[in-house]
């Protein structure tokens, strides 16, 4: 999707990925991840209540709503 349409040619790509495993995280020194896990409802009423912003974020959930539901 193009996220600034009229203001940039810039195009991203959503990705869905199924059966993951865990694996060894590979961070650098000065990077810190903290996973979280939510249910699809879960963070679908997340965007209702302004906790979650991101525009990308929100078109994935949407785009996987739409085509897993």
């Amino acid at each position: 999707f193009y996220p600034s349409v009229g203001f940039c040619s810039e195009t991203i790509s959503l990705y869905f990925a199924f059966d993951l495993t865990q694996g060894q995280q590979k961070l650098d020194p000065d990077e810190f991840i903290e996973l979280e896990s939510y249910t699809l409802d879960e963070a679908l009423e997340m965007i209702s209540l302004g906790q979650i912003k991101d525009g990308k974020t929100i078109a994935a959930l949407f785009a996987y709503k739409s085509k897993h539901i």
